[in-house]
């Protein structure tokens, strides 16, 4: 996979069923976050959908999963930058 500007060349990725929820977790190392990402951008966002789908390819027809979750570093995308409330 192609690398964003600021993210490293080695990433660990380890994946976590957790048959109680029926999602499978995709843990990726802190050295996914491109460093200075200061918010949320398409480039990043891209990057966790080509990784979901790719483990999706994968399992298909395999196992039987409710949904396919990111986190990077310990935290999903809405943990490392949290939805701004809309204006009333």
């Amino acid at each position: 996979m192609e690398r964003l500007l600021g993210q490293e060349k080695l990433i660990s990725v380890k994946i976590n069923p957790e048959p109680a929820t029926g999602f499978i977790w995709i843990d990726l190392s802190l050295g996914f976050m491109p460093r200075g990402q200061t918010g949320f951008d398409e480039g990043l966002g891209e990057k966790v959908r080509e990784v979901n789908e790719e483990l999706s390819k994968y399992v298909e027809g395999e196992i039987t999963y409710l949904s396919i979750r990111s986190r990077i570093g310990g935290k999903t995308l809405n943990d490392w930058f949290p939805p701004v409330p809309a204006q009333e």
